[in-house]
C-alpha cells in the first residue's frame, strides 16, 4: 500500500494505491527463471484463498510447472505500508501437517543429476530441521545440486 498523506492512529488510513503480488522468495525465483525462458519447478504449500491467487498467478508463467502440495489453513498474508518510512507486516502462517510434508518429498524422488534444489524464505510452521535433512539426503541420493 502506498499513501501520499502521513498515517495517522485515530480513523481510517486510505491508501492511493494497493497492489497484490502472489510471491515468496521460492516462488519470485522461479518467476524470475521463467520470464528469462528457464524451465523450473514449485513444490510449496498452498492452501485457502491466499494458496488459491499464488496457484492462478504462477500458471501465468509457462515455464513454471507447480507441484505444490495443498493445505487446509491459508497461506499468510504479508502487508507493507509505505509512509516514508516502509513498514513491513507479516501474518503467522499456516502449520503445515505431516502428512503434506510427506507429499511434497514424494516430488524429490524424480530429481534427476542435472537438477538443481533452491530451499527458499522461513521454515513454516510445523516444519522442523529434521524436513530440511530430509530434503537435502533426496537431494543428495538423486544426485542433484
Amino acid at each position: 500500500m502506498e499513501f501520499s498523506d502521513p498515517l495517522h492512529s485515530k480513523g481510517v488510513n486510505l491508501a492511493d494505491h494497493a497492489y497484490l503480488h502472489a510471491g515468496g522468495k521460492g516462488i519470485n525465483g522461479s518467476m524470475l527463471l521463467s520470464n528469462l525462458g528457464i524451465h523450473s519447478t514449485v513444490l510449496s504449500f498452498l492452501g485457502g484463498f491466499t494458496g488459491s491467487y499464488i496457484e492462478e498467478q504462477i500458471g501465468f508463467y509457462s515455464f513454471i510447472d507447480n507441484q505444490s502440495t495443498k493445505i487446509s489453513e491459508p497461506n499468510r498474508i504479508n502487508v507493507k505500508v509505505k509512509d516514508g518510512p516502509e513498514y513491513v507486516l507479516n501474518t503467522k502462517g499456516p502449520a503445515i501437517p505431516e502428512e503434506a510434508q510427506q507429499d511434497l518429498l514424494s516430488h524429490l524422488d524424480h530429481l534427476k543429476k542435472e537438477d538443481y534444489v533452491m530451499i527458499c524464505g522461513r521454515a513454516a510452521n510445523g516444519i522442523d530441521i529434521t524436513f530440511l535433512y530430509e530434503i537435502a539426503d533426496r537431494v543428495n541420493e538423486a544426485g542433484a545440486k
